[in-house]
């Protein structure tokens, strides 16, 4: 089995999270850990990394506490500094936050929001952000908090100024223990033989409106290698942990109708892997199929 290499094959419009953009070399943060790396393009082309930045007057930048933090467990916080000579107006609801994985940035899922809406930041101010883990608490000399659910590994932070249109980013790592992906606390499961059917402690079959088929595919000559983190969030993608039981070659997800929720093939699409019936994925060890069947 070896990963795909999609990032190679894609065209030029399809590249955003297929790598960095080319770093800024003398100019680049000599006080950061990432100085002369690249920045993330996952934001697009208006992203503004901390570590390239060697002076932030005149740059909206999003400062980190620390670059390294030394366990999952531990909230990551930032301060967002306006260098501008003008007020920008941030949005707070729902920051972007990646993980670099297999050469390529993932979208985490937005777990839980604490707060959200928008704020105005004058020339000069600064606002100070913080990340959690889960469901941990917000630091209390933060200004607005969110929660995600993540291992160890590279991540990226960024808070989306839409006047002007700037994404202010700060890259930090997370030591500890990785993320391991575990099915949904709330299922109900039913084995016969190799396959697994699964619904929700809640699901009613006149309400059954999608089957997801997870198959593994051990044998594959190519994967999209994807992280836990990306998985996390959606509840059908959960249950591709009960590939891990012995023997199971198979697991059939029933649920209803999700309304405005993506599906799970449209999930991996938004967190930055190609979504198709075609592609196996692999997380950990396991490497799956998915098939959607509306009904």
């Amino acid at each position: 089995m070896r990963r795909r290499d999609f990032c190679g094959v894609l065209g030029s419009a399809a590249l955003a999270g297929c790598g960095g953009l080319p770093g800024t070399g003398p100019d680049s943060n000599p006080d950061s850990r990432f100085g002369g790396e690249p920045c993330t393009d996952a934001f697009g082309e208006d992203a503004t990394c901390y570590h390239e930045v060697a002076n932030p007057n005149g740059d909206l930048v999003l400062v980190p506490d620390r670059e390294r933090i030394t366990d999952p467990s531990e909230p990551a916080t930032f301060t967002l500094e306006n260098g501008l000579n003008r007020t920008v107006r941030v949005s707070v609801t729902f920051p972007e936050v990646y993980r670099r994985f297999d050469g390529r940035w993932f979208r985490l899922p937005d777990r839980r929001q604490d707060q959200g809406g928008e704020a105005e930041l004058s020339a000069g101010e600064s606002l100070r952000f913080g990340l959690t883990n889960a469901a941990g608490p917000t630091p209390e000399d933060v200004d607005w908090g969110a929660g995600k659910a993540y291992g160890a590994g590279q991540f990226a932070y960024a808070v989306w100024s839409y006047e002007p249109d700037i994404r202010a980013v700060a890259r930090f790592v997370v030591d500890g223990d990785p993320m391991t992906l575990a099915p949904p606390g709330d299922a109900t499961t039913t084995r016969s033989g190799s396959e697994i059917e699964v619904r929700g402690e809640r699901f009613r079959e006149r309400d059954h409106s999608l089957t997801t088929t997870f198959t593994a595919r051990p044998d594959a000559e190519e994967t999209v290698a994807v992280p836990p983190e990306a998985l996390r969030g959606q509840w059908e993608l959960r249950c591709v942990a009960y590939l891990r039981q012995a023997g199971v070659s198979t697991v059939r997800v029933l649920t209803e109708d999700r309304g405005f929720f993506r599906t799970p093939l449209e999930w991996l699409d938004a967190a930055g892997a190609p979504a198709s019936d075609d592609t196996v994925y692999e997380v950990g060890s396991t490497a799956f199929a998915v098939t959607e069947r509306s009904v």
